[in-house]
Order: structure tokens, then C-alpha cells, then sequence
């Protein structure tokens, strides 16, 4: 878990952070606590009331070398397929920090299953979009 300052910086980043991603029944750009029309329009397409955005990038928020993200999401994704999930890739583009990250919007992944996938790749926090097509912030590691 991040100290208290670096968790400041930390969700200060996440909030600054576009997320987007395409599917077959649509796409979205997200903004964490900002409800999107788009992504009712996905979750109704899919028949899902809740979804998920994770990456297996640049786990602690420390930066990785391309090769060794890239394995990383290799693996997430391989777990996601074998939990018998659909996932399609996301782009986290945080604009002011010139920090990006590919990732997965996974449809209709329950928030306990999320987070245990962020626990296992060592992600801060994973974007939980609830029943009301809002994007919000969850925090893998509580104290």
C-alpha cells in the first residue's frame, strides 16, 4: 500500500487519466466518477450490469521496460481467458503526466475478482464501472 502522500499523488494521476477502449458492441472514453452514456450503451450490449478496466503494467507504479509490460498483460490476459472472460484492450492515457499503460476492459467481472487480479499483479487500484455506468477508482491494498 502507498503512503498516505504517494496515494494522494497517486489518485490525483488516476483521475487525470483517460481510459478508453473499443469492442464489437461499442467503445468508451471514461474519466473516473464521470457516468458515460457510452458505457450503459456497452454493458446494456453485453448484458452486464458491471465491468472492469486492469492492466498488468508497470506493477507498485514503478516503470517497466516495454518487453516485460507487454509479458506482463500476456499473463493477465491468459488469466482473464482462462476465468472465461471476454477482454478487450484499453488505453490509459494520463496526458499531464506523459504516463500511458495498456490494459483490459473486462465486461461483467465482479469488483472481488478485480481486485484480485490487481492484488495479483501488484496494481495500486483497478477502475471498477458499477450499475450506473460510473467509472470509479478502487484500491487493491486498504491499511
Amino acid at each position: 500500500m502507498p503512503t498516505p502522500s504517494t496515494r494522494a499523488q497517486l489518485e490525483k494521476a488516476y483521475r487525470a487519466t483517460l481510459y478508453e477502449f473499443d469492442t464489437p458492441a461499442g467503445g468508451a472514453r471514461l474519466r473516473i466518477d464521470e457516468p458515460s452514456a457510452a458505457i450503459a450503451a456497452v454493458h446494456a450490449a453485453f448484458g452486464v450490469e458491471h465491468s472492469g478496466i486492469i492492466t498488468g503494467w508497470n506493477p507498485h507504479s514503478v516503470p517497466r521496460p516495454l518487453v516485460s509490460n507487454d509479458s506482463a498483460n500476456r499473463r493477465l490476459h491468459a488469466r482473464l481467458k482462462a476465468a472465461d472472460y471476454k477482454a478487450w484492450p484499453a488505453r490509459h492515457i494520463a496526458i499531464e503526466h506523459k504516463w500511458n499503460e495498456q490494459g483490459y476492459f473486462v465486461p461483467g467481472i465482479p469488483l472481488d475478482e478485480l481486485l484480485e487480479l490487481g492484488r495479483e499483479f501488484n496494481q495500486h487500484a483497478v477502475v471498477h464501472i458499477d450499475d450506473h455506468a460510473v467509472p470509479r477508482l478502487v484500491w487493491c491494498f486498504e491499511r
